[in-house]
């Protein structure tokens, strides 16, 4: 007798998902492939970029975001993404490895999207050098939630601490922050200030 024995027919995979996600939220993926893989004992895995995620509990070393791989009880299989970070971007696919050594394949494009900071306030202020001081504030108050790393005054482009100028005073009451400016100067103090909080990122 001569026996041949034909590689399994695998069906042809699906077209690749685009799947958009926002930074410093979660997602998911997940792939329905539980017949076959029941049938025929297949080892499911999954890729980023095509390396194999092994269990670092990070999608990549260059990534924060993290993932759990699980299998639901209906079979299917999971990919549970979280704290997401633009650096998570990328493709991922669901793998099934026959005995021999086919792979199937499920592909997913995978988009996480910037947080995006609030929309600037603009205020337009004149005062009259006889007015002798004046405080300009910002109430980042709203800001609490999302978190604050880092704060700075700046005057047409330029950084002001309180060694700028000694007329110039930098303070704060909580998560209101004030720069008061004292024996006013037209020549001197008029321009664009601009008070700037920039978020904490997942990063």
């Amino acid at each position: 007798f001569v026996v041949s024995i034909d590689k399994a027919r695998l069906p042809d995979s699906p077209a690749p998902r685009t799947v958009q996600m926002s930074e410093g939220g979660t997602g998911n993926l997940n792939c329905n492939y539980a017949q076959a893989k029941e049938r025929y004992g297949l080892k499911h895995y999954w890729t980023y970029n095509g390396e194999k995620m092994v269990n670092d509990d990070h999608v990549h070393r260059g990534s924060n975001a993290n993932y759990r791989a699980y299998t639901d009880d209906e079979g299917r299989d999971w990919l549970a993404l979280s704290q997401l970070d633009a650096e998570a971007s990328g493709n991922y696919e669901c793998n099934y490895k026959y005995p021999d050594k086919q792979v199937f394949s499920m592909e997913f494009n995978v988009n996480v999207k910037e947080r995006d900071g609030p929309a600037d306030v603009i205020r337009n202020v004149t005062v009259n050098e006889d007015r002798y001081t004046e405080t300009l504030s910002c109430d980042l108050s709203g800001l609490a939630e999302a978190g604050i790393s880092s704060f700075r005054w700046e005057k047409d482009g330029e950084v002001i601490t309180n060694d700028t100028d000694e007329r110039i005073m930098l303070r704060e009451e909580g998560m209101i922050k004030m720069l008061e400016i004292d024996d006013l100067d037209s020549e001197d103090h008029s321009g664009v200030y601009r008070c700037i909080a920039e978020l904490r990122t997942t990063k």
